[in-house]
């Protein structure tokens, strides 16, 4: 900035004032290094935000997706936890749409394999009780009155087990979880069929270690599903047949793994796909009545409310392995 310097009207001289480029720089930079840190700063709360409303909305929107498309594959799981009130008021509303539909098609679907099971056994009641109106022999009323027996304990438990079957159904999530000792609970279970056992002469070889295997559950309900498991190998073993038990833990820790084995008949390729349906069931050896056809589909019940797995194929050279895998 300059300014002349006037004597009696001339100029004799300037008067001036600067300031060198290096100082302004100095400034430039100052500040240039203040913008970039406010940037950085801004850019670091941004990128915070962002994940804290992704984890307040996004992810528990996603466990509401998640746990929508398992439950499409018929995969029974308890609501997830919701932080969001929003979300969890949607999930909650969620969960409710899905009971009320599916409790209306659990009951017409119960209703009609109900009333096709009990057809069966009230025809051969209702048969039974008008040739006894008649004038028969001692021997003949003597066959009928014990076929009329027969037929009311069948209808007796298939009542049994869908109650049981529709109590298992109806929880969502395990409630009594206590500590259980496996190993100690199947040869419990072998010594109360210790007499149907020795009756068909049933010998049964166990390939459990000195280990402990324990799990948490519901002891009532997997006791429950080891006892039908069991039960159903000894009545597809001939007399005189083997049976193997084993227990082992997975390779990563986090499974018991217990096989149960029989060298019965097998399951025909046709029955493969079909054997946890409800109230389907084959022919014991040597007996013309079927059971339930309810026992493996508490089993599979069962399992799933674990979280386990279960699966039931043929072994060579014959027999059928019954392998169940529960969380520790």
């Amino acid at each position: 900035v300059a300014a002349p310097v006037y004597y009696h009207g001339d100029i004799i001289g300037v008067c001036s004032v600067g300031k060198s480029w290096a100082s302004i720089n100095s400034f430039i930079k100052t500040t240039r290094k203040k913008i970039i840190l406010i940037a950085v700063l801004g850019v670091i709360v941004i990128l915070v935000m962002s994940f804290l409303i992704s984890f307040w909305i996004t992810i528990p929107l996603q466990k509401l997706a998640d746990y929508a498309k398992f439950v499409g594959y018929g995969v029974r799981l308890p609501l997830p936890k919701l932080g969001s009130a929003e979300v969890k008021a949607l999930g909650e509303a969620f969960d409710q749409m899905r009971e009320k539909m599916e409790g209306k098609s659990y009951i017409e679907n119960y209703i009609q394999t109900l009333t096709h099971q009990l057809k069966g056994p009230l025809s051969a009641i209702t048969g039974a009780a008008e040739l006894l109106s008649e004038n028969l022999p001692k021997k003949d009323q003597k066959k009928f009155v014990s076929n009329i027996q027969k037929e009311g304990e069948r209808i007796q438990q298939i009542i049994d087990r869908l109650l049981q079957l529709a109590y298992i159904e109806k929880k969502r999530k395990l409630e009594n979880v206590e500590k259980i000792d496996l190993k100690k609970m199947v040869e419990e279970i072998v010594e109360s069929q210790s007499s149907v056992l020795h009756k068909k002469k049933i010998k049964i070889l166990k390939k459990i270690s000195k280990d402990t295997y324990m799990l948490k559950g519901e002891r009532f309900l997997i006791r429950q599903a080891i006892s039908n498991l069991f039960l159903n190998a000894i009545e597809f073993s001939p007399k005189g047949g083997r049976m193997e038990v084993s227990i082992q833990k997975s390779e990563k820790g986090d499974f018991l793994i217990l096989t149960i084995a029989d060298n019965g008949p097998g399951i025909p390729d046709y029955a493969l796909d079909k054997i946890f349906e409800k109230f389907f069931s084959l022919h014991r050896p040597g007996e013309k009545r079927k059971s339930t056809g309810l026992g493996l589909s508490l089993v599979k019940e069962v399992t799933e409310l674990h979280q386990g797995k279960i699966s039931i194929s043929n072994c060579s050279p014959h027999g059928t392995v019954a392998i169940l895998k529960l969380p520790v």
